[in-house]
């Protein structure tokens, strides 16, 4: 027979911690640690208890890895104990919509750009003098401290140079209570099942590398994100076809309806209606869905309206057109899983008061 000890051990083991989405709000700053010897190095040479720091855009983060800049679920972001994850906000005075807005219009378009190494390795001590950034790769603090200077929100001196505790120390922003809970079997086998938007951007860092490599042997220019492609194809529209190619060989484009293969059920009310067996538990499945589905339309209606104006401006690029379509495909699926909640709604007397 195991012994009471033996088992809470093993509990305790187990246990994992991850952010409670209710209490995060768009712009947040996410700051976490690990157990590793890497973590702890950078916690103690930045001196504070942290060693990566993300901006949370809604239903998603945003953060430099070493192999580039990439989004995630936070559901998917958790660790063995609650102090190594914090949340901090920006002060209610400095904070509003256009703030956040930019910050995370900012941190989006970062996906993708590469990581610096020796910048993220100095970052210390260049922190204390007068150096600029002359290199469009990131690191994770530079990221967060960056996209607020964009939105006109100094969180720190020199955002070029900056630690995860440098964030953590900002006289802007201030922790937000409660925001790291223990989390259940469930959430910690989510988290731990296999993550397709990895998968998604892996396709986008192969066609962006071959664009990043082109580029650097034809002396085109620099390309560090994705935003830096179409002023290269403006410039150079002669390689307008190969970068195009590259594109759909990555099949990016393709896969703007993964989320329908792996969550059936947000596009279909049938499937959705069985996924609950009363009432109320059914309208908390919808509610639950809302915030996600908010967002969605509002981000690729945006994104759709912008590749429109492009296409408008260069009819003639096929690149632009590749995006656009996907662009237009993405909000026909968000318009899709609207509509799906709309019916549901109907089907089981529940008023979505006007909130899309």
């Amino acid at each position: 027979m195991q012994s009471s000890t033996t088992t809470q051990t093993a509990e305790k083991i187990e246990s994992k911690f991850g952010f409670d989405l209710e209490k995060l709000k768009i712009g947040d700053v996410l700051l976490s640690s690990d157990n590793t010897p890497t973590s702890a190095a950078i916690a103690r040479a930045t001196r504070g208890e942290y060693s990566h720091a993300m901006l949370y855009v809604g239903h998603s983060l945003i953060h430099a890895m070493p192999d580039g800049v990439y989004s995630k679920n936070p559901q998917r972001y958790i660790r063995d104990a609650g102090n190594q994850l914090a949340v901090y906000r920006l002060l209610p005075e400095l904070g509003h919509e256009t703030a956040f807005d930019a910050a995370c219009d900012y941190a989006r378009a970062q996906v993708g750009a590469l990581y610096s190494v020796p910048a993220a390795a100095l970052s210390k001590a260049l922190s204390h003098v007068g150096t600029q950034s002359r290199t469009g790769k990131q690191f994770c603090s530079r990221l967060v401290a960056q996209a607020y200077a964009r939105a006109g929100v100094a969180l720190v001196p020199k955002p070029d140079f900056c630690s995860p505790n440098d964030l953590a120390r900002s006289a802007c922003l201030q922790p937000v209570p409660d925001a790291v809970r223990e989390l259940g079997r469930d959430e910690i086998s989510f988290a731990n099942s296999e993550d397709f938007n990895v998968v998604l951007q892996q396709k986008n860092f192969q066609w962006l590398d071959k664009t990043r490599r082109i580029a650097a042997r034809r002396g085109l220019g620099e390309i560090h994100t994705q935003n830096d492609v179409l002023p290269m194809l403006v410039k150079h529209p002669g390689y307008d076809k190969v970068v195009s190619k590259f594109v759909l060989d990555s099949g990016y484009p393709d896969f703007y309806d993964w989320d329908r293969a792996k969550n059936s059920y947000r596009y279909d009310a049938r499937i959705f209606l069985g996924m609950r067996s009363d009432r109320k538990s059914l309208i908390e499945l919808v509610e639950s869905e809302i915030p996600s589905v908010q967002a969605d339309l509002k981000r690729h209606a945006k994104n759709y309206d912008a590749a429109s104006e492009n296409m408008r401006n260069l009819p003639t690029l096929q690149y632009l057109d590749i995006f656009w379509r996907l662009a237009r495909n993405l909000l026909e699926e968000a318009h899709t899983r609207r509509q799906m909640l709309v019916e549901v709604s109907q089907q089981i007397d529940y008023s979505l008061d006007g909130r899309f």
